[in-house]
């Protein structure tokens, strides 16, 4: 295994990892429409400290991945031969989980009742106008940030190698989108409002590769230590001014947002460090395994909690703790083996696999 495997194999199991804890740990912040009895802080500051970071280190993964197939490989892929792979890859898996998987679990669990809906026609009216597909959201705009890529990947490799100023104002661009995703919801379509946020960190990914090709030595461990003091002083800021009102509601929710960025750009940093100086750890059987399943487990891990979460509430089992314990294994084991079954009845293109 090259050293660029060994480093986005570790990252991405990392990240995956995150992404299901995230989730779980969503549950007690209130904000889902199923519920839990206990709601520990310990696991609220948890859940709200995952999700500043984990989907920036996630979409910039793909803009890693990108530099290295398409530009550092010299691929000669044409853009027609380039859509047609990634709607195999993303946008078959969309629908066809979001259809045969996450609206008959949340129909069974009673998501769309709790709501307000009903019937059929009521739930697809509802998913059409608020574009509620669930944690699959991340596959369109993925598609749509890899498209995009693809058409002006030649224009941004020339402006990097010549016009420093147009390299810096771009990048500048791309961050206050980033920032100014908090006005979104007022302005944009949700995807809209997601490919805003995280087109920076897709190009994070995209500029780290593009610096390790060179040989440049990016993971210094003063920078390590200087960028770690940034993210706690973030982090314990962030925490301090969410529960107070500086100038104006808006202002302080926006500098919530910021702080938010800075913690998300900085934390992507520290793992890309951690995973570039253990690099050992990819050589671990589990790690491989669960980086090779981690489209699995992404594409069908969610609605599990739904079930979890039903049956803790029936049986009256109140455990925050043995709720993310059993939640967790059971997101990884089950979503695994379905794609399994998947696979073993020649379907594995509905779940993005190349054949």
């Amino acid at each position: 295994m090259i050293r660029y495997e060994k480093n986005i194999t570790l990252l991405r199991t990392i990240a995956i990892l995150l992404v299901v804890i995230g989730h779980i740990t969503f549950v007690f912040t209130g904000s889902w429409v199923f519920k839990m009895p206990e709601n520990p802080s310990i696991v609220i500051i948890l859940c709200k400290l995952i999700y500043t970071f984990h989907m920036p280190v996630f979409i910039s993964i793909s803009g890693y991945l990108f530099y290295y197939t398409i530009i550092e490989k010299n691929s000669n892929i044409l853009l027609k031969e380039y859509i047609i792979k990634k709607l195999k890859r993303l946008i078959i898996p969309f629908c066809t989980v979001l259809i045969l998987w996450v609206i008959p679990i949340k129909i069974l669990a009673g998501y769309y009742k709790v709501l307000g809906y009903d019937s059929l026609n009521e739930i697809i009216l509802f998913i059409i106008k608020e574009l509620d597909f669930g944690h699959l959201w991340y596959l369109p705009v993925l598609f749509i940030l890899d498209i995009l890529m693809f058409i002006f990947y030649k224009k941004i490799e020339h402006m990097l190698y010549t016009n420093n100023i147009l390299k810096n104002t771009f990048v500048c661009i791309l961050a206050l989108m980033s920032i100014f995703y908090y006005l979104s919801d007022r302005i944009f379509i949700y995807i809209i409002g997601k490919i805003l946020k995280l087109a920076f960190f897709y190009y994070i990914g995209y500029l780290i590769r593009r610096k390790e090709s060179t040989g440049e030595n990016i993971y210094k461990y003063n920078l390590f230590f200087i960028m770690l003091s940034i993210d706690l002083i973030s982090i314990v800021f962030k925490g301090y001014i969410s529960s107070k009102i500086i100038f104006t509601k808006f202002f302080t929710d926006f500098l919530v947002f910021a702080l938010n960025f800075v913690v998300g750009l900085v934390s992507l940093y520290i793992l890309y460090s951690i995973a570039h100086r253990f690099e050992r750890l990819a050589e671990l059987k589990i790690v491989k395994f669960i980086n090779n399943k981690s489209m699995d487990i992404y594409l069908f891990h969610e609605p599990i909690i739904y079930i979890v979460i039903i049956c803790f509430n029936n049986y009256s089992i109140s455990s925050p703790y043995l709720f993310l314990i059993i939640s967790g294994s059971l997101c990884i084991g089950i979503s695994i083996l379905i794609a399994q079954i998947v696979r073993k009845l020649n379907l594995g293109i509905l779940i993005g696999d190349k054949k």
